[in-house]
């Protein structure tokens, strides 16, 4: 009889499915075999039994756990052969589907288990059992204060038994949950694989922070396997499940913002690693030392979909951090900007170069200054009658703007928008940067001259 296991919607128990799939070599639930159960339950019972495993289960995940036998009273008859008994005997009463009345919360297909008699006298389902759901002696943390635990079946906790296969231990716990589930397998493969081949816990290649160590996993996966992440759902926890304290933070990763990372590698990698590392404040040590062991700005505002146009180029240094292209595909893709209105950008931002280019050098950075400190709308709007006026002075057939282009494109969007004024400013930086740097970089000024702003 095949094993009738399927994904139900929750981390916890999808993680569980997702390192039994991997263990078994298998790509979907409807694939598993009885053999690749058996086989499976006797690895997690050997794994667990590793030093290593036994912190990892007993302090963050399953503390006094009957079931993987955590508690230190259990130390001596916690062997591979008392653990699968366990494992087992939960995988046995495992009910039929749609059978009977009181159903699970979590699946909501199968009888909930009321009590583990057979297991260390575990008449509650607590945390213990399944993570972060409180105790006998905190029925809050209970749905509906239930005094016997949370109501789950044995399937559910049968292959939560297998979730920390799964995790990656960065500080905390860190899960990651897809949708499309297959995804799972993808972010989770090395995690079970080196449980597989060394018996350990994953720490995540010494990384401190998950959203580091997530970005780069996403970047890795788009480059090897030509994975595409448009409209994946991905969801991070990290979390502890300690006898004194638990915690959980939950981060939901944009699919924008997924798509465009993956698109990273195929655009301009090295462009991408350049804005990157302008993430980080730090300028003496390695990009890999900083991407183990520093937050960085980038990452945490792509998450709060915030907007990073501005580290596409560096105003101090005058030069672009990336190729036109990358660019081009963060502000359609992630901001949302219309192709068209791009087009339209670029077109203005050449405009205005063939504008500046015929000013001499003080002056031509002192213009490009004016746009550069332009925090509010009405010094952008002065930048523009500054270039309309030089445009006059050289003859230049032609106006800059016309006065639809003006109230349609650059100031139609307000203050707050990602594709706002501010988002025309920063392309029309990046585009003077790319074709001006070596003449920019090459003028010098007094320091008086340098605080002078050019006059209307």
């Amino acid at each position: 009889m095949k094993p009738e296991l399927d994904w139900v919607g929750h981390p916890f128990v999808d993680a569980g499915l997702t390192a039994l799939l991997l263990l078994s070599r298998k790509e979907t639930p409807k694939n598993l075999e009885e053999s690749d159960i058996e086989k499976s339950i006797k690895f997690l019972s050997n794994v667990y039994c590793n030093d290593s495993w036994k912190s990892y289960l007993s302090g963050q995940l399953f503390p006094n756990s009957g079931v993987l036998m955590t508690n230190p009273s259990m130390n001596k008859n916690r062997t591979p052969e008392n653990l699968y008994k366990n494992l087992k005997t939960v995988y046995t009463i495992i009910p039929p589907l749609d059978v009977g009345k009181e159903k699970c919360v979590i699946c909501g297909r199968r009888e909930r288990l009321k009590e583990l008699d057979s297991i260390g006298k575990s008449k509650i389902i607590g945390r213990h059992i399944f993570p972060l759901v409180g105790t006998g002696d905190m029925l809050n943390f209970f749905p509906s204060a239930n005094s016997e635990g949370i109501d789950i079946c044995a399937s559910c906790i049968f292959l939560t038994q297998f979730m920390p296969l799964a995790t990656y231990k960065l500080g905390n716990v860190m899960l990651l949950h897809c949708y499309p589930y297959e995804y799972n397998l993808k972010l989770t493969k090395e995690a079970v694989d080196i449980a597989r081949k060394s018996s350990l816990v994953s720490d995540g290649r010494t990384f401190r922070y998950p959203y580091n160590f997530f970005f780069r996993k996403i970047s890795e996966i788009s480059r090897d396997l030509k994975s595409e992440w448009k409209n994946v759902s991905v969801t991070m926890y990290h979390f502890n499940n300690f006898n004194q304290r638990q915690s959980i933070e939950i981060t939901y990763f944009p699919s924008i913002v997924l798509e465009f990372v993956t698109d990273t590698e195929i655009i301009d990698p090295t462009g991408w690693k350049n804005i990157v590392r302008s993430g980080w404040s730090d300028k003496k040590l390695s990009f890999e030392d900083l991407e183990k062991n520093k937050p960085n700005r980038i990452y945490d505002k792509l998450i709060k979909e915030e907007s990073i146009i501005q580290y596409f180029y560096d105003s101090r240094n005058k030069k672009i951090n990336s190729e036109w292209r990358l660019l081009e595909a963060y502000v359609i893709k992630v901001l949302r900007m219309k192709e068209e209105t791009l087009d339209f950008v670029k077109d203005l931002s050449d405009r205005i170069l063939e504008t500046i280019e015929k000013e001499e050098d003080n002056r031509l950075k002192k213009i490009i200054r004016n746009l550069e400190r332009a925090d509010k709308l009405y010094q952008f709007q002065d930048f523009f009658i500054i270039i309309e006026r030089l445009r006059i002075r050289f003859a230049i057939p032609n106006s800059l703007l016309t006065f639809n282009e003006v109230t349609s494109i650059l100031l139609g969007y307000g203050e707050d928008m990602n594709v706002s004024w501010r988002t025309v400013k920063n392309l029309i930086l990046f585009r003077l940067y790319e074709r001006l740097h070596n003449r920019l970089i090459s003028i010098k000024e007094d320091e008086d001259e340098m605080e002078k702003e050019v006059e209307l």
